[in-house]
């Protein structure tokens, strides 16, 4: 099968004696080999984190709309409708969410034409509050790559990674792959290093980040890990 989707060239097959996808994905300068297997029962969790507070008090389930809070941040508001934005569907998002038709939302923030336009928090948060970012950060790193080799301050997503980080000029596990390791590399997770979320045991599965406090150099630990396969070569999702 094959499909092609933003750039992307998906092709594959389905091996019924191991159970197994086995894809390659091409595009943006290279071939990402990716195999997908079931997860034993055990390890399926059971059910999603449920919050244990509602999404907002009946009497705010609604949405009418409004011009967002006016803060010192250099955004100018309005309304949505304002913007050429349908209320309409606003409200229907909103709603969905505080109905818990839609789970795990915790704020919607829309900006148009310049402007923020809609601003809507549930689950008790606000614009005060710390959220943890994880994998989200992905997609705004991405867009600051973009921007950065639109700049010039990046070359090209094809210029080798360490030479941005002229500070760190030695390294556990040293191996000589390290250097090969590219921007487009790190933005695809295809680095080789050992950052395999979906194995607990790795040096850098995401629990491993998150809990470890021996290094309070996230960039160091980052790039002292070791390497598990050649740069660009092997897929492995890590946050």
């Amino acid at each position: 099968m094959g499909e092609k989707n933003i750039g992307l060239w998906f092709e594959g097959r389905f091996d019924r004696s191991s159970d197994a996808l086995d894809l390659t994905v091409t595009g943006l300068g290279g071939s990402v080999p990716m195999v997908f297997s079931r997860l034993p029962e055990a390890r399926v969790p059971e059910s999603p984190w449920e919050p244990d507070v509602a999404p907002r008090e009946s009497s705010d389930a609604g949405y009418v709309e409004r011009v967002p809070m006016q803060l010192d941040d250099g955004w100018e508001t309005a309304t949505p409708s304002s913007e050429g934005i349908k209320v309409d569907l606003v409200r229907d998002l909103v709603e969905a969410i505080a109905e818990q038709e839609m789970t795990l939302t915790h704020s919607v923030v829309v900006a148009r034409r310049g402007k923020l336009v809609v601003e809507e928090y549930f689950y008790g948060f606000d614009q005060t509050t710390w959220h943890d970012m994880r994998s989200a950060s992905k997609t705004v790193t991405s867009a600051l790559v973009g921007l950065a080799i639109d700049r010039g301050t990046i070359p090209s997503v094809h210029a080798p990674a360490l030479t941005f980080f002229p500070t760190y000029r030695q390294y556990a596990n040293w191996d000589s792959r390290k250097a090969q390791i590219t921007v487009h590399d790190l933005l695809t997770m295809s680095s080789g290093l050992d950052a395999n979320d979906s194995d607990p045991q790795s040096v850098a599965a995401e629990g491993n980040y998150q809990s470890q406090a021996a290094q309070p150099d996230w960039t160091r630990f980052a790039l002292d890990a070791p390497m598990i396969a050649d740069p660009g070569s092997r897929l492995l999702y890590g946050s």
